[in-house]
């Protein structure tokens, strides 16, 4: 009887060894793979703070117009004006991208004149996304702003 080495015996208990093939160049394929993963997830995260930032923007711009309109007695032109422009009188750079379309001012005037509402709205404001596998631009979805004009009157 031979007598066997202990490499031989687990040889022979684990059955024959696997060919073992060459495993360079794996790490680079599968780096690539999770570069692509990672940078497409850190730049949808942009693109949303970027949205909640333009969005919250609006509403801050669209909040402070409804109530300096409606506390100055400015017309719904004039409100426009400053939810677009910032100033009254329509001059200057539309604040990102917005135009007279896209703002709409209504005044409610119920039976009972201390019940006037002034209403404004902003729909089909612009913003980009770059994020792979989705990029264009898009509109955002409707702001609405209500102030009673009764308690300024």
């Amino acid at each position: 009887m031979a007598i066997m080495t202990r490499k031989r015996r687990r040889q022979e208990i684990a059955g024959p060894t696997p060919v073992r093939r060459s495993t360079r160049g794996s790490v680079l394929v599968e780096m690539a793979l999770i570069c692509i993963v990672f940078l497409t997830l850190l730049i949808g995260a942009f693109d949303v703070g970027q949205f909640m930032y333009i969005h919250q923007t609006m509403v801050e711009r669209l909040r402070w117009a409804a109530r300096w309109g409606v506390a100055q007695s400015n017309t719904d032109a004039q409100i426009k004006n400053l939810v677009i422009y910032g100033n009254t009188g329509g001059t200057g750079t539309a604040f990102f991208g917005l135009t007279t379309s896209m703002v709409t001012v209504t005044t409610a005037i119920p039976a009972a004149p201390e019940d006037k509402v002034t209403n404004v709205k902003i729909a089909g404001y612009p913003y980009m996304m770059i994020t792979p596998f989705g990029a264009g631009q898009y509109s955002g979805p409707p702001i609405t702003m209500s102030v009673p004009r009764g308690e300024f009157e």
